[in-house]
């Protein structure tokens, strides 16, 4: 009886036992009460017996267990979403798509002697060349020659991000105007090319070479307030310092968002969202949910932000009409949806490497 009161003192505070008005236990065991037949067991603590605290542990226990094993499982969906999607990047990365391109580095270099020439501000080359129809610098050659280069780029990786899961069930079409909707956050992923910031704008890695264009190079060729935007972007990205898996798993999660004019099933965007659970859980442990906080929080930036953009890029769809001249460049970056019917056979050449 020693045994089981230490044991019951161990595992209560004894403070919260009242003496026993019969016997003034729990002190002398409860001995007088037990003879006359008290049930050991029956001992409330608090508003339950002792018992029935134990039933009520063992059915969370068994609760607990059963959850963690439907929703973390030893290999799950979310590994089969993580893996496929690395798998991905890796074959994006490993494409050398430049070795395709004749010349390519007398191409590059041209194209940097072509972006140290003097441009006129955006609006000014837009004002003027509606009222005179005469082009005031050389960007059209300039962004002929960075279309035709970059075309080759975005041609090479449309059919592998088609392969993510939950976009490989969807039309051509609708995975192209995905795209297009999302090209805001769809240029932080770089997986043209690694794009690296400086002091004075940004240095394009292509191949053996590079391509740079200062801040003020883009601002005269794109606007003041596209390259704002993209440079604020790419700012939130380093400042939480993302690598490349985890841009891609975050770009997976924003295309399969459900928003108005494209209501997929919230499934996908679930499975996302585990995946990425799944891959923070792995790399920072039990402070997973930080890291998870802060994605989130980076999503909701990215879906602000892209709204305010695909105003501002529908205002100008004229001069991105003029601008750029390849069709994916066109359709995605420059926001001409209208054109995705027109050259529906080339994308789905293109998607299912036909004609690459």
């Amino acid at each position: 009886m020693a045994e089981q009161l230490k044991e019951v003192r161990n595992g209560y505070n004894e403070d919260i036992f009242l003496p026993c008005q019969v016997c003034q236990g729990p002190s002398n065991g409860y001995q007088k009460c037990i003879s006359e037949g008290m049930s050991k067991t029956r001992i409330k603590v608090g508003r339950h017996s002792k018992k029935t605290n134990a039933e009520k542990l063992k059915r969370i226990s068994n609760i607990k267990s059963k959850c963690s094993a439907e929703l973390l499982p030893v290999y799950s969906d979310a590994d089969d979403i993580i893996s496929s999607c690395f798998s991905i990047l890796n074959n994006i990365l490993q494409s050398n798509w430049t070795r395709k391109i004749d010349k390519f580095d007398e191409q590059i270099k041209y194209l940097n002697l072509l972006s140290n020439k003097t441009f006129v501000s955006m609006d000014d080359f837009i004002d003027i060349h509606q009222v005179t129809g005469i082009e005031m610098d050389d960007r059209a050659e300039f962004t002929g020659k960075h279309c035709e280069i970059f075309e080759l780029g975005v041609q090479n990786y449309l059919p592998l991000l088609k392969g993510l899961p939950g976009l490989r069930e969807i039309s051509d079409k609708d995975f192209i105007k995905l795209l297009c909707y999302h090209e805001y956050d769809f240029c932080l992923v770089n997986l043209i090319a690694p794009v690296y910031r400086n002091s004075n704008g940004i240095e394009i890695f292509l191949g053996n070479g590079s391509v740079k264009l200062s801040r003020e190079t883009l601002k005269l060729w794109l606007g003041n307030n596209l390259v704002d935007k993209r440079i604020e972007a790419i700012n939130r990205k380093d400042e939480m310092n993302l690598n490349r898996e985890e841009l891609l798993l975050i770009f997976a999660m924003s295309l399969s968002m459900p928003v108005k004019d494209f209501k997929y099933s919230p499934q996908t965007y679930n499975r996302f969202v585990m995946a990425l659970t799944r891959y923070l859980q792995r790399i920072y442990g039990d402070s997973y949910h930080l890291k998870l906080a802060d994605y989130i929080n980076f999503l909701s930036f990215l879906s602000e932000k892209r709204l305010i953009y695909n105003k501002w890029r529908e205002c100008y769809k004229d001069y991105f009409s003029w601008v750029y001249k390849t069709p994916m460049f066109r359709i995605i970056y420059g926001g001409l949806s209208n054109e995705i019917d027109e050259k529906m056979e080339l994308i789905s050449d293109i998607l299912h490497n036909k004609s690459y």
